[in-house]
């Protein structure tokens, strides 16, 4: 009996997790539909698979890792484009323009 009890557990835990983590790729309340996926089971998944994507705000990162790594990206192709304008790749012009669309 003790067993039934563990795996209903983990059958809901996961369920929880997976409601959860397609309502945060949908901008949506990941604690909300970790309970309600862990509490209705595959019942929460289908509500976290069927609900409208929000739109985040304006100016906010498109996904969450986006926030994080945005300077060092930036960083890193500019570092790409000096590289190709010091070989030879890319004309001056080429560099000021490639630059100036980077930074804007």
């Amino acid at each position: 009996m003790e067993s039934l009890y563990i795996v209903l557990l983990m059958a809901a835990l996961i369920c929880g997790f997976i409601a959860a983590t397609i309502a945060e790729q949908k901008w949506l309340s990941w604690g909300g539909y970790f309970a309600f996926g862990f509490f209705f089971g595959p019942i929460g998944i289908l509500a976290a698979v069927l609900a409208a994507t929000r739109v985040p705000a304006q100016g906010a990162p498109q996904s969450r890792s986006d926030a994080a790594t945005a300077p060092s990206a930036i960083s890193e192709q500019l570092k790409e484009l000096s590289e190709l304008h010091a070989s030879g790749v890319l004309t001056d012009d080429e560099f000021r323009a490639a630059k100036a669309k980077l930074l804007s």
